[in-house]
């Protein structure tokens, strides 16, 4: 080939000498406008002298500057035998058009054939860099020379040659650019030219470029530093016994499309090294018609020095016709496809070779790894779909001295994490291969994936267990462990048996069973499982609080349930075929639906647990509610349900449950006014600790040993049980009106049979009270009742009236009755229609508390009731002190009663103790006449009264207590002050005021007061009927004394309402008492002193008392009062006696009788101290 071209230069110059043209060196102005100037002669330089020399104006650019040499026009610098040629073309700042040829001189070194920096080359046609002639020590001229040059070949780029040196380059320089359509070649020589030399190139190869020959040594095509080559030519090294490179130098980056070629060696039948790179950063993409012949070497470099290839297979490209060699502390990175060298492949001491799981096998006649080379392997592939990679395979075998180094780094793994990949040789040691350690069964087998925040990685190969015995840090070879904070996804249906734990992170499933069979399912907190859409099956699951079950359209399988306290969302299906599922955690953004199949239990304890998912329910539901829940998930199946905890559960229409209903703990609430709901379940069962309320019933039987609750808002609340009722000793809790018949009421309504004891209690909701005639229903039963039994358990009270729950009778007997009557008329269902007859109190349950409301009142106005004998029981006595007759002193008397009596229904018995105590004394005494006496005083005194009640028609009674003060004057006039025979007035007025309680049975404690004025007139005649002597000589004398006493009773209480709003006023206010009668007796005098009575004067007295009002009590305009008080006799019986001449006593017992039973009993004393 360079035969032929010396052939063409011969010819062209022959030419050239022929045509006309200029001698000398030519310069030539470029007016930098842009418009090109053209060369149009040949010109010869001399003498070594540029031919052609450029001048541009003053700060303009080579594309304002422009040179076209015409076509057939022949440019050459001068010849110089002792010095380097001339340079054809030589400048700055100028574009170069080339249609012709551009010639360097000959000389010792050739010439340049164009030299300049900033240069722009067109090349349309031929380049000569000028031959050398020195010999050896001299050198070809290079064809384009400078720095910062674009060049633009289409045809030829030629170095000069020198048969006694060394050829000159194409192309020189530094910041250079190439795009080369045509050739370019570098000049022979002794050791041949380099097609491209320089620092900083970018070529663009499309052609050829070609070292030249050379006899000892071929020159290299490219060579340099900081090259970029993006070839899609050919790219050869030049002729010689040591061929020369394709490419050579450092900084080198290549994108190989085309051939890159060592010489060809005839005679080792192989291509000589075709790249060499020396140091600095490089970098080889082969593409898939790249063809690569002869090794690729990596230089040794020195201490401290880098030299590094990163050679990267694109799109699997074919194999490389030559080895790699990996110089002293060099370093190789491939990554990409498979790549394949025909050759050997070796790596030096402290060389390195870097690859990645996945991402390029390489493949070698030989590799050899010698003694402290380094084996660097990234472990990071994200995707892992085989069972093992190959890393590096040979056709010979792979030599690792003892003393290399393998070593795996992973930047998916946590920092400091235990690899789950292992690297080893295999059993014929020709490949080496990376594995998940879960599958190693040589003592490294491992199951934990430890990921990087941020990063993932998808396991695609099936897990089985690892039944090896030899496995790494006690790991059972069947469970995996997924922790770090990354993301791991598991795309193959694995087939491992042991657990699953999720530590940290991420777990996606993409593919079926990608679990496996799997034993325990752990989530810690902060860790999530993602199903992704995929079935999976488990035995049990255990989520901590803080973790995340992403079901995310799969389906999970629990064969044993499990505990569940993290974020179950998404949606999908959480099937529980076995044990019990306990979910704690807040699963509000989870709308799938939870199976809960035959056998298996789910238990949740607030509505977050359920979010909004279904609920297809054939084993058991438990409820758990500890505070107010309103269920709004759809829950359907023949499962069964169970209410826990003391909260209370509200369920709407979407309860389609048919099973059993428990309610054990806490209230079920049906419905509301406006929505009731029917229950489906067959059976629900109220335990002693449940209740169940609201609106509508349900539709299957009722057992009841806890509460059902019917009071709502307002009372007419129907509670409907579609089957059986039993009773359990449970309670019903009603709401009720109390008025007649016709009450409103709520009702609790039984269409099969009842049974059992229950008790009921009814809340009053309004009414007066009122007289029933068959009374308020509240319990109907259309099936057999016979075995039934509804107990009311507190007391219902309204107005005068206790309400009483009572069977009815006949036909009616099936249901039961609230009554304020005593009993329940048998019903009569042939009977003419007749108008309701209005029962008599005697017929109604009368309350208790209205005899202790007339007892206290009564009481209040009786208490401090007296006379003039009761405080002034000795008429006279003389002073020991002055032996003066005296009635001044103080008085004081105690006195206890006791009263029995009945209503005017004779419902009621009523007993009360009364105690009084007054003290008073005389403040003023005086006569008008001498004969009479007048005596004024006052009085002060306390008193309580405790009576108690009894209702004979229910048998309930009240307890009241009242006590109270009072304090008073009083008056008295004797006619006869010194025998106290004919008349005497006496008179009194009080002021009182009282404490009053009532203590119903099973009803709140009830307190008011009371007060007022009581006065008092007395009136009566004494005369001496009879006297009498003794044997010894004593007198006796029989006094008879006609007595009329009238007391105006005025104490009083305000009108009163209690708690439950019954309203009280006592009646009987101004009673006016009239006592009338006669008090005897008999005085004694002993004859030795007849100035002295003897100690002791009996008496008796009897009289009749009539009251012109009773006491009572109006409840709600029902009127109670005292029966049998309005007309009562009395007869006392006593003494009046003196313990000393100063103190006198009384001792007194009466009784009264009235009709209807009325009885009052009573006993006194008196003591009075005169001075």
């Amino acid at each position: 080939m360079n035969k032929n071209i010396r052939i063409l230069q011969f010819l062209v110059s022959i030419i050239y000498s022929v045509q006309s043209h200029f001698s000398g060196a030519q310069t030539i102005q470029l007016n930098g406008n842009g418009i090109p100037k053209s060369i149009t002669r040949s010109i010869t330089g001399v003498d070594g002298n540029a031919a052609l020399n450029i001048s541009v104006p003053y700060k303009t650019s080579y594309t304002q500057n422009i040179l076209s040499v015409e076509s057939s026009i022949n440019i050459k610098g001068g010849t110089s035998n002792t010095s380097i040629g001339g340079a054809g073309v030589y400048g700055e700042n100028f574009t170069l058009n080339n249609n012709g040829s551009v010639w360097g001189g000959d000389g010792y070194n050739g010439g340049i054939a164009v030299s300049g920096n900033k240069i722009s080359i067109n090349n349309y046609r031929n380049v000569y860099g000028g031959n050398g002639l020195g010999g050896s020590g001299s050198s070809g001229g290079a064809g384009l020379s400078g720095d910062d040059i674009i060049v633009d070949n289409y045809r030829s780029i030629y170095g000069g040659d020198d048969v006694g040196g060394t050829g000159g380059s194409g192309v020189t320089g530094s910041n250079i650019t190439v795009h080369n359509s045509g050739g370019i070649l570098g000049g022979n020589g002794v050791n041949g030219g380099d097609g491209i030399n320089g620092s900083n190139l970018f070529i663009t190869n499309d052609n050829m470029i070609s070292g030249g020959y050379g006899i000892k040594q071929g020159g290299d095509a490219i060579s340099g530093n900081q090259i970029t080559l993006n070839n899609n030519g050919i790219v050869q090294g030049g002729y010689g016994p040591d061929g020369g490179c394709s490419v050579y130098g450092e900084d080198i980056h290549i994108n190989n499309y085309g051939n890159l070629s060592g010489l060809y060696n005839s005679q080792k039948d192989a291509y000589n090294t075709s790249i060499i790179f020396s140091g600095g950063y490089n970098s080889l993409d082969i593409y898939s018609d790249s063809v690569i012949n002869g090794d690729i070497k990596l230089a040794s470099i020195p201490v401290n020095g880098t030299n590094e290839l990163i050679i990267k297979n694109i799109n699997n490209a074919t194999a490389i016709n030559g080895g790699l060699m990996i110089g002293n502390g060099s370093s190789v990175y491939l990554s990409g496809k498979n790549s394949i060298f025909n050759g050997n492949i070796s790596i030096d001491e402290d060389a390195s070779m870097n690859l990645s799981v996945g991402n390029a096998n390489v493949h070698a006649n030989t590799i050899t790894l010698k003694s402290d080379s380094w084996l660097n392997i990234d472990t990071s592939i994200k995707n892992w779909t085989q069972d093992y990679y190959t890393l590096l395979s040979s056709d010979t075998g792979i030599s690792i001295a003892d003393n290399s180094h393998i070593v795996q780094y992973n930047v998916l793994l946590t920092e400091g994490a235990e690899s789950y990949v292992y690297t080893s040789l295999n059993d014929d040691d020709n490949k080496l291969i990376s594995m998940l350690r879960w599958n190693n069964t040589k003592g490294m087998g491992y199951g934990t994936f430890n990921i990087e925040k941020d990063a993932t990685l998808n396991i695609g190969v099936s897990l089985s267990d690892n039944l090896s015995p030899l496995l790494y840090d006690g790991w059972d070879g069947k469970s995996l462990t997924k922790s770090g904070n990354g993301t791991l996804i598991l795309s193959a249906t694995n087939n491992y048996t042991g657990n699953t734990e999720v530590k940290s992170g991420v777990l996606i499933l993409a593919a079926p069973d990608a679990l496996g069979r799997t034993e325990y399912l752990y989530l810690s907190r902060g860790a999530e499982l993602d199903m992704n859409g995929y079935p999976q099956t488990i035995s049990k699951l255990l989520t901590a609080a803080g973790s995340v079950l992403n079901i995310h359209g799969g389906s999970l399988i629990l064969n044993n349930g499990g505990e569940s306290a993290g974020t179950i969302a998404g949606d999908g299906s959480l099937n529980i075929n076995g044990g019990m599922l306990d979910i704690t955690g807040n699963n509000r953004n989870f709308s799938g639906v939870f199976t809960v199949n035959k056998g298996a239990h789910l238990a949740v304890s607030t509505a977050d647990n359920l979010g909004t998912a279904f609920v297809d329910n054939y084993g058991t539901l438990t409820l758990n509610s500890t505070s107010a829940w309103q269920l709004t998930n759809n829950i359907s199946g023949y499962g069964n349900v169970r209410k826990t905890g003391a909260g209370a559960l509200n369920i709407s229409d979407n309860a389609k449950w048919t099973g059993m209903t428990d309610i054990i703990q806490g209230t079920v609430i049906l419905g509301n006014a406006d929505a009731p709901v029917m229950l489906g379940s067959n059976q629900v069962i109220v335990e002693e600790q449940g209740k169940l309320s609201g609106f509508g019933g349900v539709a299957g039987n009722l057992s009841n040993s806890g509460i059902v609750d019917l009071t709502t808002y307002m009372p007419g609340n129907i509670l409907t049980v579609g089957g059986n009722y039993t009773g359990r000793n449970g309670l019903i809790l009603l709401q009720t009106e109390t008025g007649g018949d016709n009450s409103k009421t709520d009702r609790l309504v039984i269409k099969g049979n009842a049974s059992g004891r229950t008790r009921v209690a009814v809340t009053q909701a309004g009414g007066t009270g009122a007289e029933t005639l068959n009374g308020i229903e509240v319990i109907h039963v259309s099936g057999n009742a016979d075995n039934a039994e509804f107990i009311q358990t507190e007391r219902i009270t309204a107005g005068a009236y206790d309400y009483i729950l009572k069977r009815g009778q006949g036909i009616n007997s099936t249901n039961w009755y609230l009554i304020s009557r005593k009993d329940i008329p048998v019903p009569q269902p042939e009977a003419v229609p007749q108008p309701e007859a209005v029962p008599e109190n005697h017929d109604n349950n009368l309350r208790p508390e209205a005899g202790s409301y007339v007892a206290s009142i009564a009481a209040a106005n009786n208490l401090f009731v007296t006379n003039l004998y009761e405080r002034q029981g000795q008429e006279l006595y003389i002073s020991h002190m002055t032996g003066e007759e005296n009635e001044a002193g103080i008085w004081m008397y105690n006195k206890g009663k006791h009263n029995r009596w009945r209503d005017n229904s004779s419902q009621l018995r009523t007993r009360g103790n009364s105690y009084v105590v007054l003290i008073g004394g005389d403040i003023a005494q005086w006569s008008l006449n001498g004969t009479d006496r007048w005596h004024t005083g006052m009085m002060a005194g306390y008193g309580h009264n405790n009576n108690s009640t009894n209702a004979l028609s229910t048998g309930y009674h009240s307890e009241g207590r009242m006590n109270g003060y009072t304090a008073g004057l009083y008056a008295t006039w004797y006619a006869n002050d010194e025998t106290h025979n004919g008349s005497y007035l006496d008179s009194w007025l009080q002021y009182s005021w009282f404490d009053n309680h009532i203590n119903g049975e099973r009803l709140p404690a009830e307190s008011w007061k009371s007060k007022g004025f009581t006065v008092s007139l007395e009136a009566g005649y004494s005369w001496k009927a009879g006297e009498f002597t003794d044997n010894y000589k004593g007198s006796h004398e029989w006094y008879v004394q006609p007595q009329l006493q009238v007391v105006r009773m005025n104490v009083k209480s305000d009108k009163y309402h209690e708690s439950n709003g019954t309203s009280i006023e006592n009646t009987g206010n101004g009673n006016i008492l009239t006592r009338l009668g006669a008090r005897t007796w008999l005085t004694s005098k002993n004859g030795k002193n007849t100035r002295y009575a003897v100690p002791f004067r009996p008496f008796v007295e009897a009289h009749w008392l009539h009251n012109s009002r009773v006491f009572g009590t109006s409840m709600n305009g029902v009127s109670i009062y005292q029966d049998g008080a309005r007309d009562i006799g009395e007869i006392n019986g006593g003494v009046v006696g003196m313990i000393t001449p100063e103190v006198a006593f009384r001792a007194d017992a009466g009784i009264q009788l009235g009709e209807h039973g009325y009885h009052n009993t009573s006993a006194m004393l008196s003591v009075e101290y005169r001075f």
